[in-house]
């Protein structure tokens, strides 16, 4: 059973849906904190001159710093659904895909919404049933395990909780991995390999990675999508 771990992110880059795709249940961390600078409840999308924009969904400040993903409630005196409704509209609305994607996006833009959780779980089942991606999504919120738990040995509390045999990295966590820890314990350890696919981006000649599926998507069709995914 390899099992690959993530926090949230709003509308997922195609490393993370990558992951997501080679797994067999997927971990997602709902219990942890938001960083203001990290992908959680914003990502990037291409306007139609081809610069690179975020769409952040606002979230009440006071005193966010010291709740959990979970417990974030939306800043309703901020417009997120109609501006980021209008952005699409504007930026991809004469995409060869718009409107074939539109549509399954449009429950995003319409039902209202508490709890940043709530959008960003219906943002990833929409991107994964785009993708054509079936892997399990288990919150972490569910599980039970340790909740003192930090880093390595939080990831580790989380495999054991669903009783998996093998954990999928990114690369980016060896810098902290006690990787002794998971052999001790019979879980095994592999890194993420990714090469990002590239496409035709309609509004920009040299191509841009590292932005939203949703980008793929408005390109390139559910289909070819799903093929790139896959591959």
């Amino acid at each position: 059973m390899i099992t690959a771990i993530h926090q949230p992110s709003y509308f997922p880059w195609l490393g993370w849906m990558d992951k997501i795709n080679k797994c067999d249940q997927f971990i997602l961390m709902d219990e942890v904190q938001l960083s203001d600078r990290a992908y959680q409840h914003r990502n990037l999308f291409l306007t139609n001159t081809g610069q690179q924009k975020f769409l952040t969904i606002g979230i009440q400040k006071k005193g966010y710093f010291s709740k959990k993903i979970n417990e974030l409630l939306i800043n309703q005196d901020e417009p997120w659904q109609e501006k980021h409704f209008r952005f699409l509209e504007n930026n991809y609305g004469k995409h060869p895909f718009y409107n074939e994607i539109m549509p399954g996006l449009e429950l995003i833009f319409r039902k209202p919404y508490e709890k940043l959780i709530d959008v960003l779980l219906d943002s990833i089942n929409i991107s994964l049933r785009l993708l054509n991606i079936s892997t399990p999504v288990i919150l972490q919120s569910s599980l039970n395990y340790n909740r003192q738990k930090q880093k390595s040995d939080l990831i580790l509390a989380l495999l054991q909780a669903v009783h998996s045999s093998h954990y999928l990295s990114g690369k980016g966590a060896e810098a902290y991995m006690q990787l002794e820890d998971f052999a001790q314990n019979n879980i095994k350890v592999g890194f993420q390999e990714f090469t990002h696919p590239v496409y035709e981006q309609k509004n920009s000649a040299t191509f841009i990675p590292g932005i939203s599926c949703l980008d793929l998507l408005f390109n390139v069709g559910t289909q070819k999508a799903a093929q790139l995914i896959h591959e």
